[in-house]
């Protein structure tokens, strides 16, 4: 099977489970960005990463299609979390744990603040504070689930950790 439709095949497991879990979390809980999450960790891992780019980009639409106020402006928010991505995998090594879970946490930050910039810009009310209230939670949510992927997919990325530099 093709590399780009087992891409495919993955991102629209993720894209129907996010959904899915929706439902049955409290009221207030918003579900965790589990496309988003998924884009940027397999991003920031793989060094060939136009397909993962490309089934992020592909899926980050279909959701804005769903549920966004304006189509395209999760898509504009993604595409600022890749070229975050690719600046972060420039300077930071891909193998130290301390480097993701910051990198987590700025793909949270980044995608949110955009994200809220561009609904301003096109007449969303909401404020900057009340876009932050729930920011803490989706962290939690993003830094885990990042995390997780993190150390499952190091070991197939990168066969022989620890041997190129330290930091």
């Amino acid at each position: 099977m093709s590399d780009w439709i087992k891409g495919f095949v993955l991102f629209f497991a993720v894209f129907l489970l996010q959904y899915c879990i929706a439902p049955f979390l409290p009221d207030g809980v918003m579900a965790p960005a589990l496309v988003l999450d998924l884009t940027a960790i397999l991003v920031y891992l793989y060094q060939d990463s136009l397909l993962w780019m490309v089934c992020g980009a592909v899926f980050t639409f279909a959701s804005d299609l769903l549920t966004g106020l304006w189509p395209g402006t999760g898509l504009l928010a993604l595409t600022a979390v890749i070229i975050l991505t690719l600046l972060y995998r420039y300077v930071f090594n891909v193998e130290n744990l301390m480097n993701a879970i910051l990198f987590a946490v700025l793909v949270g930050w980044v995608y949110v603040t955009v994200l809220w910039a561009v609904n301003t810009l096109l007449g969303g009310t909401y404020s900057y504070l009340y876009v932050m209230q729930r920011l803490p939670l989706q962290l939690v949510s993003g830094v885990i689930l990042m995390t997780v992927i993190w150390r499952i997919m190091i070991r197939k990325v990168v066969p022989h950790r620890h041997d190129r530099y330290f930091g």
